[in-house]
């Protein structure tokens, strides 16, 4: 939803993302991801399609980004999913979010 200041300056309901340079872009795709993987630890999966289901939109988010050829981006990306399949491999997990089933429940 657009918000009546958004729609005064002109602003994308994204927050101005799209007047973001290709570096700072991917600075923001890396902390999304980040914070993405954060939440996926303790998100309840997908009750038919599994735990990983999220988890595997975010993948495929990642592999439509316009990441730079040169850039080390992509792997600092890949590197939060790495973080969050180890913590999603644990019995117990990290942390958990109080009244939330979390995936190991």
């Amino acid at each position: 939803a657009i918000t009546d200041a958004q729609e005064s300056t002109g602003a994308t309901a994204v927050g101005g993302w799209t007047d973001l340079t290709p570096h700072n872009a991917e600075k923001v795709a890396i902390a999304f991801v980040r914070r993405c993987s954060s939440l996926l630890v303790v998100l309840p999966g997908h009750p038919e399609k599994g735990p990983l289901y999220i988890a595997r939109g975010l993948v495929r988010v990642m592999e439509t980004f316009p990441w730079s050829p040169q850039s080390d981006a992509p792997v600092h990306a890949y590197v939060a999913l790495v973080h969050l399949s180890a913590a999603l491999a644990q019995r117990v997990l990290p942390y958990h979010v109080p009244g939330l089933e979390s995936n190991d429940v």
